[in-house]
């Protein structure tokens, strides 16, 4: 007998509105559970109604595990199989940073994709992360570019929302602003000057967020990088997780380091002498990322400006962080030809390939 069957309930056919997502979870819970060799089903049941009523009086992610966990001790044997089937990550929410002075135009330039369909570097970006399962999108701006971010957003407008940077003190302060979005639960972060080619039919975003919810951590997408590169990126060092293809443990990351620098502190084994592993410009972050970032910006100098990579480095040394090499390719529209390059690459990998390639061949050649 299955599962669904001692609630009297059919579970493939069972598609009730739920409320929140704990109530969703526990539909989940159920159906792999419906699905499992377990045998004593009406124990694993009766958890599973304990958990939706515990998680209902929780209010974040973080309550709920150390309330199951308790119960798990002390209440309910059973609890410790359904609390490993719910506890998977899960990532709906997106902030993009597009505040800084030399960036906040970039989103808005018109790029071709793939289909051949003109659209803005924005709603590119945007048609990546929602193919992900990304439900809510978050931008921080400049003060009073929401209106022109949101045209430029195209049909994905109805899901942002925005976040004004005044009296800007830098990129981490920028992704600072918007904290109270993320309501303590884990996110995927992107910058809005890098557009991203994947190499399969799983965008850069869906990949990232597929590792992050497997290792239930913090991960930051990296790509290998010259060294001559190193002034415009994050690079991280570490050591690559065994058996695990391209994943490392991140042990330290510093702010577009120097060559010197990088050769003494970055080295990742596995990795090409003078290529290093440089941030991606897409990460799924941690909620903690927010209170790092806090004390960060905090003990600015009048001067100075807060970036992301020294709060990434202390998070490495607070718990478990990595990084990961996906099976696509970033490129920074704020280089100089950036927006070029980007554009021929989403061409090239597009349905027009052929045509493009013969028209550059016979560009080259009359030139």
């Amino acid at each position: 007998m299955r599962p669904g069957a001692l609630l009297g309930i059919e579970m493939s056919r069972w598609r009730p509105r739920f409320r929140n997502r704990s109530e969703s979870l526990t539909l989940l819970a159920l159906q792999k559970m419906n699905r499992s060799e377990c045998t004593d089903y009406s124990g694993i049941c009766r958890s599973a109604l304990l958990y939706r009523c515990v998680v209902k009086a929780a209010n974040n992610h973080l309550l709920t595990t150390l309330v199951i966990r308790t119960l798990c001790t002390f209440v309910d044997p059973y609890l410790p199989l359904f609390f490993h089937l719910v506890s998977q990550m899960h990532i709906s929410r997106a902030i993009i940073t597009a505040a800084g002075k030399s960036h906040a135009h970039l989103p808005l330039q018109s790029v071709v994709n793939r289909s051949g369909d003109v659209c803005t570097a924005l709603e590119t970006l945007l048609n990546d992360i929602t193919s992900a399962g990304i439900e809510e999108i978050a931008i921080v701006v400049r003060p009073g570019a929401a209106d022109e971010y949101r045209i430029a957003a195209g049909r994905h407008a109805d899901r942002l929302s925005f976040f004004e940077q005044v009296n800007p003190r830098g990129y981490g302060d920028a992704l600072l602003r918007a904290r109270s979005f993320a309501e303590g639960h884990y996110f995927l972060h992107l910058v809005s000057d890098h557009l991203y080619v994947s190499r399969n039919e799983q965008s850069c975003a869906a990949q990232l967020i597929e590792v992050a919810s497997r290792e239930n951590c913090s991960v930051s997408a990296v790509q290998a990088t010259r060294e001559n590169q190193l002034a415009y990126f994050g690079a991280v060092g570490g050591s690559p997780v065994p058996l695990k293809s391209k994943l490392y443990q991140v042990a330290e990351v510093i702010e577009k380091p120097t060559p010197t620098i990088a050769e003494q502190q970055l080295i990742v084994a596995g990795q090409r002498a003078g290529n290093y592993l440089c941030l991606f410009g897409m990460h799924v972050l941690s909620p903690s990322i927010f209170e790092l970032l806090h004390d960060q910006v905090a003990q600015l100098q009048p001067n100075q400006s807060a970036n992301l990579s020294d709060s990434l480095s202390r998070l490495a040394h607070t718990q478990r962080y990595l990084a990961s090499e996906l099976d696509g390719v970033r490129y920074n529209i704020g280089e100089k030809y950036g927006l070029l390059i980007a554009q021929l690459a989403i061409a090239l990998s597009g349905g027009d390939r052929d045509r493009l390639l013969t028209e550059l061949l016979e560009l080259v050649a009359k030139n």
